[in-house]
């Protein structure tokens, strides 16, 4: 029995009034001890449970093999993640393991598809939406175990989770998880995150990943890039699982380390780039436009940040995260702002300058070129915060401090009163702390005598309650933020959120467009100078007109109007569907206030197959009612010409009567086509897949139609069990199946 569960609750199924009984205690303990285990994996981990009985903590699970294929989709790009996890160097045993792999998305992410390998390596389970309560119900039915309803879901903020039953001690299970990821655009580059970060926590380490794309013509040069420490190219392979693709193999070191997908920006001469979709009635469309400089001089910013770091507390590369903070400095920094950084030190912190630095360019450069590896391995959060308080209330009384910590070296029952300690020593001047907490190794629970199991990381009310007061923002690696380089790029992105103004509009002159959203991921289609990433429908004929208006700081204005002609328009993957679908409930859930909302929620996110928060992926094995997907895997297939999609359509029946069947089954094969070009083999397996019988087809090769018996035997001569098996027949252009039913 195999489930693969991507973010789902749980409400118990109804049992008799016996099992209720004993139900209710296993319930409780079960709730109470999954609630802890829910919280303790807040962050990213791969964890390893037993569920014969109560395993609370688990063990680190191990990733195998993983391949990402990244794919460019417009304001989006699509990743797979290919996933092999096994209980690898645990000390667990059994065949009754469960995998639970937390882990989180860039905000905005859009989850659209889900796999699961069965335990035969071939046979592909595609995962079906269903809403929360169902799927819960369903899987733990299947693994026998009830559990507190707030541990699977998709977590607020980029948090999910996936779940895969059963794990052999000595076998191992492959996944797909498919998403969506926002995209940042410049005038130059379109790139992405990587989740890479991810797969250091591997119980034994994985040697390297793959990074997979395919060529395209719009979206050319692509590479992987380190934030400052160099790039690494991909090369056209012939791969023996995914074809002809481009690849890049990443070692284990670099999985610390901020890494980007990036191809070229696709932007036509005029500044956009635009794509079109017809898909049934519906007809989306995605754009890309890069509007007019406006002399819009922002509000003079003063960024003082603070360095706390301990090694052993994460996985994070300490002169990555340097390199990274530059790169966003300079991205972020201009001549009317200044900042200054301090380090802590044993012995004394180390402050870049006596005075607050220009953010002018070849004052920024000079200053941060200085700093080779400063980063030093000492906790030292207070000390450290009152010198960056000391320095700004010295230095003008106002700014911005943005602490980046990964400590935990003070106690949490003096919190509340270093909370009060610092802030008190700011006092009433202008000084707003902000937060990105990388910590993701070190974290502890504890158990109060109400039942109530709590985690104690890094210095979380330390750190909630300085942002709140002072109205900074709080990034945190187990409040589902991605991973630290996001979080450092997005606070930047708090900071230097402009009161900037600008009206941006499409007219069709043979219809109109409606239903329309922005992708707002790091600052973009809202502050100057970048990019406004536009999604929606439209009704009617093209062009589109787009009409822009930009308000500067001194009360200027600049216009910009572009028509995009039919010939203009890309034709758009049918991911554009998912892409709209994505943006609409995302939508609707912030508007949504009650059961009727909620159920229409559900419905779209079961109609488009795009996850919401209410409901989940669930694959079942072919046991419990899943059905193989063979027309899933899309890498290795021959390229089919539409002569040849025509002849596919009547090239195979296959028919079974009587079905059920106890005793023979007349089994039916005809071709529309007998010479198909190639090979074809037909064969029956059962439900996992395990081949059992292959079927001799020279009547159907020479005829075209062949009518064989099955009386419910392997090729041995020997009676197979009761159950549910499959009948395929492939050819060089297609698949088909038949499900039979034995029962005898």
């Amino acid at each position: 029995m195999a489930v693969n569960l991507l973010s789902f609750s749980a409400q118990i199924d109804a049992i008799s009034t016996k099992q209720m009984k004993m139900k209710t205690r296993i319930t409780f303990i079960l709730s109470f001890l999954f609630l802890f285990c829910s919280v303790l994996s807040a962050q990213t981990s791969l964890k390893i449970f037993e569920t014969e009985w109560f395993d609370v903590y688990g063990e680190d699970g191990t990733f195998e093999e993983v391949v990402i294929a990244v794919q460019p989709q417009g304001a989006y790009m699509e990743v797979e993640l290919f996933l092999t996890m096994s209980a690898s160097g645990t000390g667990l045993w059994g065949n009754e393991l469960e995998i639970v792999l937390d882990f989180s998305l860039p905000s905005g992410a859009i989850v659209h598809d889900s796999w699961l390998w069965l335990p035969d390596e071939t046979t592909i389970v595609k995962a079906d939406v269903y809403d929360i309560r169902t799927a819960t119900n369903i899987y733990e039915g299947i693994v026998d175990r009830a559990e507190d309803p707030s541990l699977l879901y998709r977590k607020e903020g980029g948090g999910y989770q996936l779940r895969i039953f059963p794990l052999d001690i000595d076998g191992y299970r492959k996944v797909k998880i498919t998403y969506l990821t926002p995209a940042i655009w410049s005038e130059s580059s379109v790139e992405t995150w990587l989740p890479t970060q991810m797969f250091n926590h591997s119980n034994i380490p994985l040697s390297s990943a793959r990074i997979i794309t395919r060529p395209a013509e719009n979206w050319t040069n692509p590479k992987l890039t380190l934030s400052g420490m160099g790039n690494l190219f991909f090369e056209s392979s012939t791969d023996p699982v995914y074809g002809e693709i481009m690849a890049v193999d990443i070692p284990n070191e670099f999985f610390k380390l901020p890494i980007k997908f990036e191809v070229d920006a696709p932007f036509d001469g005029n500044g956009v780039y635009a794509e079109t979709l017809t898909d049934g009635d519906d007809h989306f469309y995605q754009l890309a436009y890069m509007p007019p400089e406006v002399n819009h001089q922002g509000e003079a910013k003063k960024i003082l940040v603070l360095i706390d770091n301990y090694n052993p507390n994460s996985y994070v590369n300490k002169q990555g995260l340097f390199s990274h903070l530059k790169e966003v400095m300079r991205e972020n920094l201009s001549v009317q702002d200044s900042f200054n950084i301090i380090f802590s030190k044993q012995g004394g912190n180390h402050m870049l300058s006596d005075d607050w630095i220009s953010g002018e360019e070849s004052s920024l450069n000079a200053a941060l070129s200085s700093l080779v590896d400063p980063i030093n391995n000492f906790a030292n959060l207070i000390n450290l915060l009152e010198d960056g308080i000391n320095f700004t209330k010295n230095n003008g009384g106002d700014g911005d401090i943005l602490l980046i910590a990964n400590s935990d070296n003070e106690n949490y029952w003096e919190m509340q009163s270093l909370t009060e300690q610092i802030l008190t020593l700011i006092g009433g001047d202008d000084i707003r702390i902000n937060i990105v907490n990388y910590q993701n190794l070190n974290y502890y629970t504890d158990w109060w005598w109400d039942g109530e199991f709590i985690i104690y990381y890094d210095h979380k009310e330390l750190y909630e309650n300085l942002t709140f007061s002072t109205s900074g923002v709080f990034y945190s690696t187990f409040g589902g933020a991605f991973n630290p380089w996001e979080s450092i790029s997005a606070a930047f992105a708090d900071l230097f959120r402009e009161d900037y103004f600008f009206d941006f509009d499409t007219e069709m002159e043979g219809g109109f467009a409606f239903d329309q959203y922005r992708q707002h991921y790091m600052g973009q289609s809202e502050n100057p100078g970048r990019p406004i990433l536009q999604v929606g429908k439209f009704i009617g004929e093209m062009p589109m007109d787009l009409e822009f208006i930009g308000f500067g700081s001194e009360g200027n204005f600049v216009e910009d109007s572009k028509t995009i002609q039919p010939e203009q328009f890309w034709d758009a993957d049918t991911l554009l569907r998912e892409t709209w679908t994505g943006h609409h409930i995302r939508f609707l859930e912030g508007e949504a206030s009650g059961n009727s909302d909620e159920q229409e929620i559900i419905d779209i996110s079961k109609t488009e197959r795009v996850l919401s928060k209410f409901t989940a992926f669930l694959a079942l094995d072919i046991e419990n009612g899943g059905e193989p997907c063979l027309d899933c895997w899309e890498y290795d297939w021959p390229t089919v010409s539409n002569e040849e999609l025509e002849t596919m359509e009547r090239e195979i029946t296959v028919t079974a009567q009587p079905n059920p069947f106890s005793d023979k089954c007349l089994l039916t094969l005809e071709v529309g086509h007998p010479d198909l070009g190639g090979e074809i083999i037909a064969y029956i397996t059962d439900s996992f897949g395990k081949r059992v019988l292959s079927l001799d087809l020279d009547a159907l090769k020479q005829s075209g139609k062949m009518e064989w018996y099955w009386n419910g035997e392997n090729e041995h001569g020997l009676k197979v069990p009761n159950g549910i098996y499959f009948l395929t027949v492939r050819t060089a252009q297609k698949v088909q199946t038949l499900k039979l039913i034995l029962l005898r």
